[in-house]
């Protein structure tokens, strides 16, 4: 239980004092009158009406960024269809030389073959480290975008004292290594497979159909990747967050884990989440494996297979040997994207979720409910009948607090440690919400207000490590607090 005392200054009058009763759970407390507030001359710099009170909808930002980014990567999506092209070169070169310059012996022919085929590959190169830049440069813009937004929105969505949501900051860094990585590109390179699908066509129908079969299994094992990796990988990245947000409550815990010898419990609970991330990351991780050394087993045997029957064809006079080595190397481009995307699946999967992540905390931040900007208060504050049950233990730590304090009036608030006096003083700024009942000022309630208005019209004063003073006055009755504040 806690006892308060209400003391009222006037300004106007020296020595007027008028009493307040508080009722804790049900129990009225004696008045006692106390001194007088202390006045101080001091101007209080305050910013206009208006000023930082910008409407901004992450919901908006969000999408505004998403396709600035999505122009930028149709850019890096030609220059990666012109250098898939451009590599090319390299099979229709060997054919070339197997085919021409060998039966013809013309070293005119080999040597502009050569230099032709090696300014296509310097195109290529050229074309591959632009397409890089740019992705750097779109992962560092959508970083520094929603970097912002993602900071407010999981402050705000920490308001009752979680620190989970911090971890969109995690996964905004995933999002950007995802766009800066190998996987993205190999993704990229797969518009390209159907042309090289098709120039394999050209050289033979039947060494066609032969990729053609290898791309529909690649497709299906990846299929099956999905469905056996989605899980594990999962269970994964949720144990590894709460594995996260243990280690970080015990930094913010160490002096008591500390004082008490706690630091093993707490350890043993973080190495339970810790272990239990690492046993679905290592049976998906697994899978992974297997599925990935699956479709590598058939897309060299389809290489070989390839080599053989074209060998076959070649006996018959119906390809030549030129023809043979340039379908083998343009079949393993055509396969080499559907076999890169079942080796990077993890990191896909994993990019995505972080995706999610964020796209849910920005589109379900309260941030983006823009609240009228009210008048300045006068201090009117009621407290009606507050109830405060934190999950997850369920016990109660405020339960029936009533009281009202009009501008002048000062309210001290005293009792033992940990009878809730600090929760009382965070409710009273909005630190915290109440699970029942309702914290007014100037009769509106403090859910309404907007939140940049109310911090610059009440204070909230750290006096040391287990003290907290919430001075609740508006800026030009109390100006002695905000010169100090400032």
């Amino acid at each position: 239980m806690f006892k308060a005392r209400t003391t009222k200054n006037n300004s106007r009058q020296r020595g007027g004092q008028a009493s307040k009763t508080l009722q804790v759970d049900g129990v009225q407390q004696e008045p006692v009158h106390g001194e007088k507030l202390a006045s101080q001359k001091g101007n209080f710099a305050s910013r206009k009406n208006g000023g930082p009170y910008e409407d901004i909808d992450f919901r908006k930002l969000m999408q505004n960024g998403l396709a600035r980014a999505k122009v930028n990567l149709l850019y890096v999506g030609f220059f990666s269809f012109c250098a898939s092209l451009l590599i090319l070169s390299v099979p229709i070169y060997l054919f070339q030389i197997s085919d021409r310059v060998l039966t013809s012996r013309s070293v005119d022919t080999l040597v502009m073959l050569t230099a032709i085929v090696i300014g296509l590959v310097l195109a290529h190169v050229l074309l591959d480290m632009f397409r890089r830049f740019m992705l750097m440069r779109v992962a560092v813009d959508v970083e520094t975008r929603l970097g912002g937004p993602v900071l407010s929105a999981a402050a705000r969505a920490s308001h009752n004292g979680s620190s989970q949501e911090f971890q969109a900051l995690s996964d905004l860094q995933q999002l950007r290594s995802f766009l800066t990585g190998s996987v993205l590109l190999t993704i990229m390179d797969a518009p390209v497979a159907p042309i090289y699908l098709f120039v394999v066509y050209l050289v033979h129908p039947h060494l066609g159909m032969i990729v053609t079969t290898t791309i529909l299994l690649l497709l299906v094992l990846a299929r099956i990747n999905q469905k056996l990796t989605a899980i594990p990988f999962g269970k994964a990245n949720a144990f590894s967050s709460r594995a996260n947000l243990q280690a970080e409550a015990m930094a913010r815990n160490a002096q008591v884990m500390n004082a008490m010898g706690m630091i093993p419990e707490g350890v043993i609970i973080w190495g339970k989440e810790t272990a239990e991330s690492l046993k679905a990351q290592i049976m998906g991780q697994d899978r992974n494996v297997l599925i990935s050394a699956i479709s590598k087993f058939i897309r060299l045997s389809t290489q070989i297979t390839m080599l053989g029957w074209g060998a076959w064809l070649a006996l018959s006079n119906e390809i030549t040997g030129g023809m043979i080595i340039a379908a083998s190397i343009i079949g393993g481009r055509a396969l080499a994207p559907v076999e890169g995307i079942i080796d990077g699946w993890k990191s896909y999967v994993g990019a995505k979720s972080a995706y999610g992540r964020i796209q849910k905390l920005l589109h379900t931040s309260p941030l983006n409910v823009h609240r009228l900007r009210l008048p300045n208060p006068a201090g009117r504050l009621s407290v009606e009948r507050l109830l405060f049950v934190p999950p997850p233990n369920k016990r109660v730590i405020l339960n029936g607090i009533s009281f009202q304090l009009s501008p002048g009036e000062s309210l001290a608030v005293v009792g033992a440690s940990g009878s809730g006096k600090s929760t009382l003083g965070k409710m009273l700024v909005g630190s915290l919400i109440p699970t029942a009942g309702n914290v007014r000022l100037d009769m509106m309630d403090l859910r309404n207000w907007d939140s940049r208005q109310l911090g610059e019209n009440i204070a909230r004063i750290q006096l040391a490590s287990a003290t907290l003073l919430t001075v609740y006055c508006v800026r030009q009755r109390c100006p002695c607090v905000f010169d100090r504040l400032k």
